[in-house]
């Protein structure tokens, strides 16, 4: 990534946007630091935050260096550890009653299993609003009834702060963005953008 950072810094960039998976993402974020440069960087939710954050703290560790200045990621949930949300606090008594675990088929050692996350809040809030879907449209409503039932969802109370709402027209549901800095290891809402995008 370094081509990309020398690049990006001959050109004066100010804040560095990323869109990538996590190996990609974390790689930038490397090289950027590694180079000097200090700029923000942010990346979108897609990116899968935990597996990249961990990265770069093992990397920062074993480079005795932080990686996580100034960094900044969006997510489409609130956060995992926002129990003051009655659907963030009912996911979380769900993960902990069913401590749900990776088939084994799939399993990939390599791989350290996260109790929480913005990711298997996502799938939460997704099964909530299947489900929802799926009580409306009946046993028997098959495909097309799905769709109806989805569409007609106004308003939908999932306990995440943020009402779902689709249409025939309309098949994003939310539109809240969350924006997350690092604090220690983990993610935590940004309440403070000047201390977050500080190098």
């Amino acid at each position: 990534m370094s081509i990309a950072v020398k690049a990006l810094r001959e050109a004066g960039t100010e804040v560095a946007l990323c869109t990538g998976a996590y190996q990609g993402c974390a790689a930038f974020v490397r090289s950027a630091r590694d180079a000097g440069w200090p700029v923000p960087i942010s990346n979108v939710s897609f990116v899968g935050s935990d597996a990249m954050l961990a990265l770069l703290v093992a990397h920062g560790r074993e480079k005795g260096r932080d990686y996580t200045r100034a960094l900044v990621n969006s997510q489409v949930v609130p956060s995992y550890d926002d129990a003051s949300l009655p659907g963030v606090a009912e996911y979380r008594a769900l993960m902990e009653k069913h401590a749900p675990q990776v088939p084994a088929a799939i399993r990939d050692t390599a791989y350290a299993q996260q109790k929480y996350s913005f990711i298997s809040l996502e799938g939460y809030v997704n099964a909530r609003v299947i489900v929802e879907a799926l009580r409306r449209a009946g046993a028997q409503s098959g495909r097309p009834g799905l769709r109806q039932a989805l569409e007609s969802l106004r308003g939908l109370d999932l306990g995440i702060g943020a009402p779902l709402t689709f249409t025939a027209e309309r098949h994003q549901g939310l539109d809240n963005v969350y924006f997350t800095r690092v604090d220690g290891d983990r993610w935590v809402p940004i309440a403070d953008w000047s201390a977050a995008i500080k190098a």
